[in-house]
């Protein structure tokens, strides 16, 4: 019980004979413990505490609690996923790929602290995670200042990359470049589809 002396002591001698602490309380609630990274470093500096909140431990949102779903929808993953009203990826993947970064963290502070002996404090928030895999379309964002749309199953830039309807169920296609534009002509038996390519270069 981490409410009681002794189950924070308990915590606390885990956490002094571990190399490596992960947690996921909301921000401030361990302090109150005395179980907070800024009280334990004190007592072992070499310690690696990862500290997972839906949107970090600054900052105007830091006392939010912070759920998948929320956060694809407040990082902007949703506004550009489905094809008219916003839809969640079918999986929690804001908190998987946090588990994912958090991992390559502490990685990198565990080869830190190998060459140095220190230890460090890793905040990583669902939010920051899941603004940075928006990936080139993020960035296309931040360079035109213009939303980008809900493009259903299709690409931006590509053509075609889509989902097929056929008489027996549903097929991906996905040409990348004129040669496989070219080569998908051909198996569906249609190559002077591909001689549009000639007006176009």
């Amino acid at each position: 019980d981490i409410t009681k002396k002794e189950g924070q002591n308990v915590i606390k001698d885990l956490m002094l004979k571990s190399d490596i602490v992960c947690e996921n309380f909301k921000v401030g609630s361990l302090k109150k413990y005395g179980l907070d990274y800024e009280t334990i470093k004190e007592i072992k500096p070499s310690l690696i505490f990862c500290s997972i909140t839906g949107y970090g431990q600054t900052g105007p949102r830091k006392d939010e609690p912070g759920y998948d779903f929320m956060v694809q929808g407040s990082a902007g993953l949703m506004s550009i996923t489905g094809e008219e009203k916003p839809i969640k990826v079918g999986v929690a993947i804001a908190d998987l790929m946090t588990g994912m970064y958090s991992g390559f963290a502490i990685l990198a502070a565990l080869n830190h602290r190998d060459r140095t002996g220190q230890g460090q404090h890793i905040d990583m928030s669902l939010f920051d995670v899941q603004l940075a895999a928006l990936s080139y379309r993020g960035m296309n964002y931040l360079v035109t200042n213009e939303m980008e749309e809900r493009l259903g199953n299709s690409h931006p830039s590509i053509s075609p990359y889509d989902v097929f309807e056929t008489l027996d169920g549903y097929i991906i296609v996905g040409a990348g470049n004129d040669s496989q534009f070219k080569s998908l002509c051909k198996t569906i038996d249609a190559p002077s589809l591909s001689l549009s390519l000639i007006h176009i270069s």
